[in-house]
């Protein structure tokens, strides 16, 4: 049975960190669509469009 606990623990920890995984994954994405959606703009913000 306590082999049985541990092997819990370990899964939720495992699906904690997937969690926060794909939370960068969806912000990543959101941010390459930005970038793709207002190419200008994105460059005029870093100063290499006029």
């Amino acid at each position: 049975m306590q082999n049985f606990c541990g092997l819990f623990r370990i899964l939720h920890i495992l699906s904690e960190r997937l969690h926060a995984l794909n939370d960068i994954i969806q912000a990543i994405t959101r941010f390459v669509n930005y970038i793709h959606e207002r190419p200008e703009e994105v460059l005029q913000r870093l100063g290499c469009a006029g």
